[in-house]
């Protein structure tokens, strides 16, 4: 089954190799690559490597350079109706593994 285009998600627990998703709406699979946007973001690639009910652990394609991540984790910290070092951001799916 086809996934919906976008979706929305909060972005947290970031390092330079992953992060933690926790979906707002829709859903992800596991296996399938992403581009993230939003707060920042501009399409940072990755792929789903594990679901757990709404979160999920995606894992980037290339890593993240230090000083863009620490500009990002500034980002995260700015927004008071989010939970600390959280992120709201849309993802695409762009690779869907269960269609190839």
């Amino acid at each position: 089954m086809a996934e919906p285009d976008f979706r929305s998600a909060v972005f947290a627990e970031v390092d330079a190799h992953s992060c933690v998703l926790e979906l707002r709406d829709g859903h992800v699979t596991a296996k399938n690559a992403y581009l993230l946007e939003g707060g920042g973001i501009r399409f940072l690639a990755g792929r789903v490597m594990w679901v757990r009910g709404s979160k999920a652990g995606l894992f980037f394609k290339n890593p993240i350079h230090q000083q863009s991540l620490d500009r990002l984790r500034r980002t995260m910290s700015a927004d008071p109706a989010l939970p600390d070092q959280s992120l709201m951001i849309t993802l695409r799916c762009v690779v869907d593994s269960t269609q190839q």
